[in-house]
């Protein structure tokens, strides 16, 4: 995948609780999401998550616009947070899906941590490889994933998770980012065994 360089300015306008269709012909996000998912899919694995070196570098505002724009051409897209996905790894699939809740009239859903919290009395999957299990019933399920992962700096969630999703894509922030993060983030998350997709830079 190519390096990419977006602006948050043009989507300042998009519309927190209802999409219109015009936004997809002159969204930015088309081409990018094509470079994401047309190998992934080719290998029946749709997991992608999005990480960063630093925080603040727009890893949610980029994960929303994708998982938008996914919508938008009518796609069944789930949007989870990472920290959310970890607590719940060792549920079983069914429950976890259950648990996935829809956000709009299109094909939009999510998984945070405010779904997560009823999860106390649910049964436990005490399988080896749960999250990987999870992650495959959660693709069969959902065309498309994205994973909101939070940045490497600030624990090892995204590194967990690194081995599981078909690949990462690492989010940099324009004026914040510089070469040395990207190389050690590239190079922290190969340790780990994941596979680095890209990196995307986020202009302001």
């Amino acid at each position: 995948m190519r390096v990419t360089s977006i602006s948050e300015e043009y989507v300042s306008g998009l519309p927190s609780n209802e999409f219109s269709p015009e936004l997809t012909k002159r969204s930015y996000f088309s081409g990018l999401i094509a470079e994401i998912f047309d190998k992934s899919r080719r290998n029946s694995r749709t997991g992608v998550m999005l990480t960063s070196p630093l925080r603040d570098a727009g890893v949610s505002f980029i994960c929303s616009c994708i998982a938008a724009e996914l919508a938008l051409q009518g796609a069944k897209v789930l949007l989870i947070d990472a920290r959310a996905l970890l607590a719940v790894r060792t549920y079983s699939p069914r429950t976890v899906i259950a648990l996935c809740k829809r956000i709009g009239p299109l094909q939009l859903w999510v998984l945070g941590l405010e779904e997560t919290t009823v999860l106390k009395t649910a049964a436990k999957d005490d399988r080896s490889g749960a999250l990987g299990t999870l992650l495959h019933e959660l693709e069969q399920e959902f065309p498309y994933l994205l994973i909101d992962a939070p940045a490497l700096s600030t624990g090892r969630d995204a590194n967990l998770l690194a081995t599981s999703v078909y690949g990462t894509v690492i989010v940099a922030r324009s004026g914040q980012t510089g070469e040395a993060e990207l190389k050690q983030a590239h190079k922290a998350l190969g340790e780990f065994g994941g596979r680095v997709l890209g990196s995307i830079f986020n202009a302001h």
